[in-house]
C-alpha cells in the first residue's frame, strides 16, 4: 500500500452561508477551481472520528478558545472505501498546522478498536508522532460526525474550498465503515458551512467572488459543535 504523509501550513477560515449563495458559489467556483476528484463532480459524504484525551483537553481547549490547541481525527470519504486518513491538527495564533496519514481500512479499523501499534508499520516519523500522541496522553474515540460536502480545489492557488451540510453523529458506535451506521441529525439540512483553507493571498477573482455573498462569521469547529450538543455526556 502506498503510504504517505503530508504535513500542510496553512490558514483558515468558517462562515455559515444561506442555501442561495451556496449555489451561487458552486456555480461560480466551478468556472475558476478543480472540483475535488473524490465522489461525484466534488460531492461526497464525510465520516470522521474524532479522539480525545480522559480529561477531553481537545474539547475544553476548544471551548476555552485557548490559542494553541490540536485534534485528531481519522477520516474517511466513504464507507466502502479502502483507506481512511488519520490527521492531527494544530493549530497556534498565526497559522494552523496538519500532519495527514494515509492508511490502510484494516489499519484504520485497528485503531477504532485501540490497537495504535499499527502505526509503527509506516516508517515516517509522523507516523511515529501521531502514535506517541495517541499513546502518551491516552486518547480513545469519542464521536463520529457525517456531513455532506462539496469541494473545490487549486494546487496553483494554494487553495481548498468546502460547502458543508447535513451534519450528522453517532457517539456510540466509533465504526466509520459500517454500511448501516445509524447518525441522528445534528443541525438543520438548510444550514450550510463555508470553509477557506489557503496557503497563499486569495486571487482578486476569488475573492471577487467570494465578497459578493453573505458570510456570517460564527460557524466553529464540528467536533466542538457536536460535543457541545452532547455535553451533558462528557464528564
Amino acid at each position: 500500500m502506498n503510504k504517505e504523509v503530508l504535513k500542510v501550513t496553512r490558514s483558515e477560515e468558517k462562515y455559515f452561508i444561506s442555501i442561495p449563495d451556496k449555489y451561487f458559489l458552486m456555480k461560480n467556483l466551478k468556472n475558476i477551481l478543480q472540483e475535488d476528484s473524490f465522489g461525484d463532480h466534488g460531492f461526497y459524504k464525510v465520516r470522521t472520528l474524532y479522539f480525545d484525551n480522559p480529561t477531553n483537553k481537545d474539547y475544553l481547549d476548544k471551548v476555552n478558545n485557548t490559542p494553541s490547541r490540536k485534534g485528531i481525527r481519522l477520516r474517511t470519504y466513504f464507507p466502502k472505501s479502502n483507506f481512511a486518513k488519520i490527521e492531527v491538527k494544530m493549530k497556534n495564533p498565526e497559522i494552523d498546522n496538519k500532519i495527514s496519514l494515509k492508511i490502510s481500512q484494516e489499519d484504520a479499523k485497528e485503531i477504532i478498536n485501540l490497537n495504535y501499534d499499527v502505526l509503527k508499520n509506516y516508517s515516517n516519523k509522523k507516523a511515529l508522532e501521531i502514535y506517541n500522541i495517541l499513546t502518551e496522553e491516552n486518547y480513545k474515540p469519542v464521536i463520529v460526525i457525517a456531513y455532506n460536502r462539496k469541494a473545490f480545489d487549486s494546487r496553483e492557488y494554494g487553495l481548498r474550498i468546502t460547502i458543508d451540510n447535513n451534519l450528522e453523529y453517532n457517539n456510540h458506535n466509533f465504526d466509520i465503515f459500517d454500511p448501516n451506521l445509524t447518525l441522528t441529525p445534528l443541525c438543520s439540512f438548510s444550514e450550510n458551512i463555508l470553509e477557506i483553507k489557503t496557503e497563499k493571498i486569495l486571487p482578486l477573482n476569488i475573492q471577487t467572488i467570494l465578497d459578493s455573498i453573505e458570510k456570517i462569521d460564527k460557524a466553529s469547529s464540528k467536533y466542538k459543535r457536536s460535543r457541545f450538543f452532547l455535553n451533558s455526556s462528557l464528564f
